[in-house]
């Protein structure tokens, strides 16, 4: 359906076109160039750099080193929320997190990793001067074509519009195996992340109208 969502967007531009107001209207995005506020050093972590996508519903990503355990993997995504409802919907954030696990399979089939071992997922709250982050933590282990494994955690959260996704892989200790929460602590609060934009706000009303239609035929 989103698919579909997003063909009526291009031939709503297509039609208004004569129109310059129309179309900055339905087509501006969020700037993460500009809004996206993070912080480039912490204490445990070095920004390494910033990428944003051109497709909007990928967002951006920032990738950041461990100054202490330079095999650490730390990534953090914010990406906007497919869905027409999300505000106050706490379901949204199982559900995407059962993607993350899809796409972990989905690299697992493609030969990226040799497969995926376990899956725990559990609530995980961050709090910092009075106020309280909610979210998801799961994790699991990763074992490469090499044999090689990691540790692999993803923390799940939603502000505004928007996920924000961390993505951490750490290389198997064997059983000294502890969750990478204080990198969490020292990220998500420093991290403000552009409100709905036009394009996204437009995009979910011709969701929720094909959606309303189509159950008015049922």
């Amino acid at each position: 359906m989103l698919k579909a969502t997003f063909t009526s967007i291009v031939i709503l531009l297509s039609l208004a076109s004569c129109s310059s107001t129309q179309v900055e209207k339905i087509i501006v995005s969020s700037n993460y160039e500009r809004d996206f506020i993070y912080p480039k050093n912490t204490q445990s972590l070095v920004f390494i750099n910033q990428q944003t996508y051109e497709q909007p519903l990928y967002g951006s990503s920032l990738r950041y080193e461990n100054r202490y355990f330079d095999q650490d993997e730390v990534s953090v995504y914010t990406y906007p929320i497919r869905h027409f409802y999300w505000q106050n919907n706490n379901h949204l954030l199982e559900s995407e997190m059962n993607n993350i696990f899809m796409e972990i399979d989905n690299a697992v089939d493609q030969g990226i990793y040799h497969k995926r071992i376990g899956k725990d997922v559990e609530t995980f709250e961050v709090s910092e001067t009075g106020k309280m982050f909610n979210g998801l933590r799961a994790t699991t282990k990763i074992v490469l074509a090499s044999g090689a494994e990691y540790n692999s955690y993803s923390y799940l959260f939603m502000q505004k519009d928007k996920f924000i996704k961390f993505r951490i892989s750490q290389p198997n200790a064997g059983n000294f195996i502890q969750a990478p929460d204080n990198i969490i602590e020292e990220l998500l609060p420093q991290i403000s992340v552009p409100g709905e934009s036009s394009y996204m706000a437009q995009l979910r009303l011709l969701h929720k109208q094909e959606y309303e239609q189509t159950m008015s035929k049922n």
